[in-house]
């Protein structure tokens, strides 16, 4: 293998990995602003996977059809228009190809890597994405959620008492919505009072009961109470004082039949 081919390659190697770990730091941000989303909205994490996938997908894509070459050409100025052509035509011999493959593999060796990498930028991308990952565990922790539901804002979350285990989610569960007072107290214009009649009226259509079964009274059997004979002796007493003897007998066989 000739030694100009062998340096494209690596020098092709190197800057896709350059780039590919660049398109990784950058789909972890996107990533993690999404989840954010999702648990702050209470939506499910599918989206924000869907979403992320998607993107690292079409980036990759462009990453592989670009011509990195032209990244080169553009830090090293003596390699300009030199290196792609070099790189279309890598298979040709003859004295001018040959020529410029010389040039080519000494500018090649006097390439730095660390040009190709903007450290302020994958600094902040590293420091933003570790804070919005802090920020998702505190929120994922307090179970911090927004609703936008008929236009009414609504924040819940668990906050737990220091110094005391957490059991049940529902005793330290916090709920604080915005809304108007005359939501609470209801529409003060059912309380008035009129002087209209009111009527009601059953209506058959309306009730449980089923008007098909309806039959006769059926007639009960009900006993005779049975009194104290005390009673009945008292009575007799007061009778005897009172009515005539000629009375007393139908009286007294009265009391015997209730009795009986």
């Amino acid at each position: 293998m000739e030694p100009i081919v062998s340096a494209l390659e690596e020098l092709d190697t190197t800057l896709t990995l350059l780039k590919v770990g660049e398109l990784l730091i950058n789909t972890l941000l996107i990533f993690v602003l999404l989840f954010l989303f999702t648990q702050l909205f209470s939506l499910s994490v599918y989206y924000a996977l869907f979403v992320v996938v998607l993107y690292f997908l079409v980036a990759l894509y462009f990453l592989f059809s670009k011509n990195r070459y032209s990244l080169v050409e553009h830090k090293v100025k003596d390699l300009n228009e030199k290196l792609s052509t070099v790189a279309d035509n890598v298979s040709k011999v003859n004295p001018l190809v040959d020529s410029l493959k010389e040039d080519v593999l000494k500018g090649i060796g006097f390439i730095r890597i660390g040009e190709f990498i903007n450290y302020e930028s994958v600094a902040l991308k590293i420091l933003a994405l570790t804070l919005i990952s802090v920020l998702v565990l505190v929120v994922s922790f307090f179970n911090v959620n927004f609703d936008f539901a008929l236009g009414n804002l609504t924040f819940s979350g668990v906050v737990p008492e220091v110094g005391k285990a957490v059991t049940h989610v529902s005793d330290i569960n916090l709920s604080y919505k915005e809304g108007n007072l005359s939501s609470l107290l209801g529409n003060r214009s059912i309380a008035q009072l009129g002087v209209e009649e009111l009527s009601f009226s059953l209506h058959p259509l309306y009730s449980s009961t089923d008007l098909s079964k309806i039959g006769e009274n059926s007639k009960e059997e009900f006993n005779a109470p049975v009194f104290p004979k005390e009673i009945y002796t008292s009575y007799e007493l007061a009778y005897n004082e009172k009515i005539n003897k000629e009375h007393q007998n139908v009286v007294k066989g009265y009391f015997q039949t209730i009795a009986g």
